[in-house]
């Protein structure tokens, strides 16, 4: 046996001998392994350098490698076990030493040893900490405001602008930028200099900064002198800029002000500037500034002074300017030299002297007055221009004007006679006349009397003879024969076409006579003697062709003087004005004048150049005064030329109005120029309140009388546009329009009477009853511009049923309504724009139209169609068929439903609800003449929520009737051509849910997408293009009746006429069946089935399809077919259901006794016949869902038609 771990050997065994046996490794060994011959010394397992040493003292540390001398001990010498120093406590300070064998040493200066431990040696004092003597068991750190360099030596202070700021610092810390400390205390902070003050050269004290420097706490470490233009004083934090128009002075301390006549445009500059001799600028100017226009600099360039009278200076001049040539200054301070005012001339460079008494001057660049010339005069000192004198006087010198003598007068003033006219025949003057008075009645008159004498009595004859042997002239005598009522005398007629002199005529002449302002042979006015009654005294009517006034010179004149730049614009239209004022003198011939002066005006003004507030109002009121004007003419021609010319050229006025957004009005007239990018903008809305006669202006709330709003893709937005609006439709002469009366309405009731007459007469005939407007949108606008106009016409909207009136002949029904209309200029004429929209609940809200387009715009009171109509025997057909199909419906529904045998079978089923949908439908239709009238005075009230909801109600009846109509299709399909696989699960049920569901959308869409809302001027106005504006149903012909119930219709209908057809086929495979036994009841049947079949399938209503189109002379016939058909469907219904329907006839025979026989399910064969079909089952019949059974299908499965025996023909 091997020796165990910790002992050992000779050979590695264990012996009984115990000198040779296992021993123990002596102390100080060990051996870790077994069976060994000798042990290992503890020494060996050592490492180098390590204070860790090992020993062994027992087995259990000699059988492995020996133990480690815990810390703080050392081992002895035989490695038997570990000791500690002497004392710990009196060897701290020093530390385990190895020379043959471990010591403990004394630590030098500069180290310690705090216990003496054998695992620690001495260490150096960290820094900032010392030991000055050996065997130092702790270093002693520095305190604040000290600090070392060498650990063996004492703590050192820190010097000035340095610190410590805690204890244990190897170095001292330099003070920040600015900061001291005192070197004579201990220096544990930096201390910083405050604002305005710096350290000195020791850092152990603060200085003020000079003059021209600065310092803030934190920043610099000492003061900065103040940038270029910059200034501080003593002990500052910073520096202040000099600013624009000053400098720094001397020291830098303060900012002086640039001496007078120099500048500094900059902030932070140290010189000034000299101004330009043409400038000036006061002390600390930042600029210098010319001088204004009649200004110079003074001496010193301080300041500007007037130029004296008689010089004048431009902008940005040195010095000023004499006056030469003709001009003038007349006052200090000028601008410029100016012309003398007309009327004077030029004394010296500063002087003007009125021009004398018969002199003038209207040319400002003369130095002397012009003498007039006869038959010219100037009667005043400051003659701008020579003037005629006045009618009525003659000029006897270039000063002074003479008035004619009684009997005399002179409308000449052109002539230089210096004598007055004699008054012609039957007149007489006072003195100072400008025209004759024409004598009265009975009285006649020689040459140049002042008076006139009475004529004699008697005969025509006694008072020619009478007086021509007095001496009496002709022109005497006849008047006095034309008194007495059998001729018309000689005269003069004077109106704003000028002067007409007619010869004496007898009754019936007529004479022709030369306009005499127009100058054109063609122009003329024709008179005739004319007398209406026996007994009356004959007249001159007269009939003018004319188209000047005597006025239109004066036009023509401005028109020119504006050409040729002789008169300013504003000073244009305020003459345009005063010869429009008075406006029983104007003629059509003005209107073309003033037209030619508005578009000679508009070529000479600039694209930014904008008409003043005076040429903007004068401008409105011209063309008020025009238009408050009756300038008729025969010339209907050129009426309409010239109407249309000054309507463009006064739109294009429009245009150069002094501001945007500005209404400029007169009576008769207003005008406004809209921008996109103005007040408007955003609700897109303009409306004006007032009068017409008062003129117009523009309001944001209240009630208006007009207004207009525009829009783009749905949303509000005012564009650039042009407005004009006419009180009266002067300028758009229709002679189809009639204005209203000058008096104005009376009787609201009677107008509208009178205009239904007119209207039956002429269908074109129609009543202005709102203002012009006239717009025009001078932006491009996209396809969705849309515009709304409001108007507040001066009739009420009314009743519908206020005048009704039928035709006779054609039925049609009309009524007169206000109506959307625009001018058209190439014809002359109002045209209708379709529906105007108002609310007859609401009389005086007034009229809105929606257009898309430029034009002129009113609102006319016509006659419009309220329905195409039907005669009288097609209204009375129809209500007639009508009532039958209702009874019959009625009929057979209560005849069907009772039956119980029937009421199983799927067909019957189908039989019951189309014909229940098809009476409410009916009753519908036929209720709505006695709930809806067309004058509004029914139940429900036309264009209401009612009105629509019954609109809605019968639309969706009807698309529930076509849907039924496709499920009788489709039943007569699966059971008569189908046959086989035929059957449905609850038929009823999943087609009924469909045929009352469906239809719901469409009423729904046609209501909500074809009604439109218009909110302008306060009101909401709505436009309907589903519900008819005056019956409770879909507008024919309309987007909404041909998508919504038209087209479902004719979908239907296409469906089942493929029915139809497959039902006459079978019907025909069954006659050749039977080709070989000819059977006169088989044909009748079997007409009458297809007649049946039709009737049912609704294909009736084909004939509607023909009644939808365009008009022509078939649809009279048509709607008679149409009204046959379908009116009587009900009818049909009844026959077809119950008459023809063996099981139900024979069932309510046997119920009432009327037939004798057997159960009423077996007639004649093993299987009820049917009309329509045989109700024995085929597939389906345990089902109870038969309907038009086919028995032979039983036999043949190819067989798709009854063909023998007594089913033969009963379909």
């Amino acid at each position: 046996m091997q020796c165990s771990k910790g002992y050992y050997s000779d050979n590695g065994n264990h012996t009984t001998d115990a000198s040779t046996g296992c021993r123990e490794c002596s102390d100080g060994k060990y051996q870790d392994t077994e069976g060994q011959t000798s042990c290992l010394d503890c020494s060996a397992l050592d490492t180098a350098g390590s204070l860790l040493k090992h020993y062994s003292k027992d087995v259990a540390h000699k059988a492995k490698k020996c133990e480690v001398c815990p810390s703080g001990q050392v081992t002895k010498t035989d490695r038997s076990g570990c000791e500690k120093c002497a004392n710990l406590v009196e060897h701290a300070g020093t530390e385990y030493k190895s020379g043959s064998e471990y010591i403990c040493s004394p630590c030098p200066k500069g180290e310690y040893n705090t216990h003496g431990d054998v695992t620690l040696t001495c260490e150096a004092c960290a820094a900032g900490s010392v030991a000055t003597v050996e065997k130092s068991a702790t270093c002693t750190q520095c305190q604040s405001g000290f600090y070392t360099d060498d650990a063996t030596a004492p703590c050192k202070a820190c010097p000035g602008g340095k610190y410590t700021d805690g204890p244990g610092k190897s170095v001292c810390t330099d003070c920040g930028a600015g900061e001291i400390s005192n070197k004579l205390t201990e220096a544990t902070a930096c201390t910083s200099c405050p604002d305005g003050t710096e350290p000195d050269a020791g850092k152990t004290s603060c200085t003020d900064c000079g003059k021209g420097t600065y310092r803030v706490t934190g920043s610099a470490s000492g003061c900065l002198a103040c940038a270029s233009g910059h200034v501080s004083p003593v002990r500052a934090s910073s520096c202040q800029i000099c600013l624009k128009g000053t400098i720094p002075n001397t020291d830098k301390d303060t900012c002086d002000n640039c001496p007078v006549g120099h500048f500094q445009a900059d902030d932070g500059k140290t010189t000034c500037d000299p101004c330009s001799p043409e400038s000036v600028a006061p002390a600390g100017a930042s600029t210098c500034s010319t001088c204004t226009a009649g200004k110079k600099p003074n001496a010193d360039q301080s300041a500007c002074e007037d130029c004296p009278a008689g010089t004048y200076s431009n902008q940005g001049q040195a010095s000023c300017t004499t006056c030469t040539g003709h001009t003038v200054t007349t006052q200090p301070g000028q601008a410029t030299c100016r012309n003398c005012d007309t009327g004077q001339y030029r004394v010296d460079e500063k002087t003007c002297t009125p021009c004398p008494a018969g002199k003038y001057s209207n040319d400002p660049t003369k130095t002397t007055c012009a003498e007039c010339v006869l038959p010219n005069v100037s009667l005043d000192t400051g003659s701008t221009e020579c003037t005629l004198c006045k009618q009525g006087e003659v000029a006897v010198s270039v000063s002074l004007c003479k008035a004619c003598d009684a009997g005399t007068f002179n409308v000449n003033q052109q002539r230089t006679d210096q004598k007055c006219d004699k008054c012609d025949f039957n007149k007489y003057s006072k003195a100072g006349a400008s025209a004759c008075i024409p004598c009265p009645k009975h009285y006649y008159a020689g040459q140049g009397a002042p008076a006139c004498t009475a004529c004699p009595k008697g005969t025509a004859t006694t008072i020619r003879e009478t007086m021509k042997s007095g001496g009496s002239q002709d022109e005497e005598w006849q008047k006095c024969v034309a008194d007495n009522g059998d001729a018309c005398n000689a005269q003069n007629f004077t109106n704003r076409f000028g002067v007409f002199q007619v010869d004496f005529m007898v009754t019936d002449e007529k004479t022709v006579v030369e306009c005499p302002e127009d100058n054109d042979p063609a122009l003329t006015a024709i008179f005739a003697c004319k007398k209406e009654e026996p007994g009356e005294d004959a007249k001159l009517e007269a009939l003018y062709l004319c188209l000047n006034s005597s006025n239109t010179i004066s036009f023509r004149k401005l028109g020119v003087r504006v050409k040729e730049d002789q008169i300013t614009t504003t000073d244009a239209f305020s003459e345009l004005k005063t010869l429009t004022s008075n406006t029983t003198h104007n003629a059509v011939g003005d209107v073309r004048e003033t037209a030619t002066i508005l578009s000679l005006i508009r070529e000479k003004m600039t694209a930014e150049e904008r008409l003043t507030k005076s040429a903007s109002k004068d401008f409105a009121a011209a063309i008020g005064n025009l238009g408050d004007t009756n300038v008729h003419t025969e010339s209907v021609d050129k009426m309409k030329e010239y109407s249309a010319r000054l309507v463009k050229n006064t739109l294009n006025t429009v245009e150069k109005l002094e501001k945007d957004d500005t209404v400029y009005s007169s009576p008769g007239f207003s005008a406004i120029k809209t921008s996109k990018d103005g007040e408007f903008k955003d609700t897109g809305t303009v409306m004006f309140s007032g009068s017409p006669e008062t003129g117009l202006d523009h309001v944001n709330d209240g009630k208006p009388t007009l207004g207009l709003k525009t829009s783009v893709d749905g949303k509000n937005q005012m564009l650039n546009a042009k407005i004009a609006m006419y009180k009266k439709p002067t300028f758009f002469h229709d002679k189809n329009t009639a204005n209203l009366p000058k008096e104005g309405i009376q009787d609201q009731g009677t107008h509208l009477n009178n205009v239904m007459e007119e209207f039956k007469n002429n269908h074109d005939y129609k009543t202005l009853t709102s203002s012009i407007l006239d717009v025009e949108i001078t932006d491009t606008v996209p396809d969705t511009f849309e515009m709304s106009l409001f108007f507040k016409p001066v009739m009420e909207n009314g009743d519908l049923g206020q005048v009704l009136h039928t035709d006779e002949v054609t039925g049609k029904r009309y009524h007169v309504a206000p109506t959307c209309s625009w001018f058209n200029p190439a014809n002359s004429t109002w045209v209708g724009m379709g529906q105007a929209l108002y609310d007859v609940g609401q009389k005086d809200a007034g009229v809105a139209c929606v257009v898309s387009h430029n034009t002129s715009f009113a609102v006319l009171m016509a006659g419009a169609e309220i329905e195409p109509g039907h005669s009288s025997i097609q209204s009375y057909l129809t209500k007639i068929l009508l009532g039958l199909s209702i009874l019959g419906l009625v009929l057979t529904i209560g005849l069907l439903f009772p039956v119980p045998h029937l009421l199983a079978t799927r067909s019957v089923k189908t039989h019951i609800c189309f014909s229940m949908a098809l009476l409410v439908a009916l009753v519908l239709f036929f209720l709505q003449d006695v709930l809806i009238k067309p004058d509004n005075s029914g139940a429900i009230k036309l264009r209401s929520p009612a009105c629509a909801a019954y609109t809605g109600l019968q639309h969706y009846m009807w698309l529930v009737v076509f849907c039924w109509m496709l499920i009788e299709g489709l039943g007569m399909y699966l059971s008569l051509v189908q046959v086989f696989g035929s059957h449905i699960s609850k038929f009823i049920l999943k087609f009924g849910i469909i045929s009352l569901g469906v239809p719901v959308v469409f009423p729904m869409v046609g209501y909500f997408a074809f009604t439109t809302h218009y909110d302008i001027a306060g009101t909401t106005f709505t436009k309907h293009r589903y519900m008819h504006e005056f019956r409770c149903f879909l507008i024919p012909g309309s987007i909404s009746f041909y998508a919504l119930f038209f087209g479902p219709m004719v979908i239907a209908l296409m469906m089942n006429l493929v029915v139809f057809g497959l039902v006459i086929n079978v019907v025909k495979k069954t006659a050749a069946q039977k080709a070989d036994e000819v059977d006169k009841d088989l044909i009748v049947k079997q007409i009458k089935a297809i007649v049946g079949v039709m009737i049912l399938l609704g294909t009736g209503w084909i004939v509607g399809i023909f009644m939808a189109g365009p008009a022509n002379p078939m649809q009279m016939y048509m709607a008679y077919l149409f009204i046959v058909v379908n009116s009587s469907q009900g009818i049909f219904v009844f026959v077809f259901y119950v008459l023809f329907n063996d099981p139900a006839r024979n069932h309510w025979l046997a119920k009432f006794g009327l037939r004798k026989g057997g159960n009423s399910r077996s007639v004649k064969s093993t299987s009820a016949n049917n009309t329509f079909g045989n109700t024995k089952a085929t597939g389906a019949s345990a089902h109870g869902e038969n309907i038009y059974s086919n028995p032979d299908a039983l036999k043949s499965e190819v067989e798709a038609f009854p063909a023998k025996k007594e089913a033969v023909g009963k379909i």
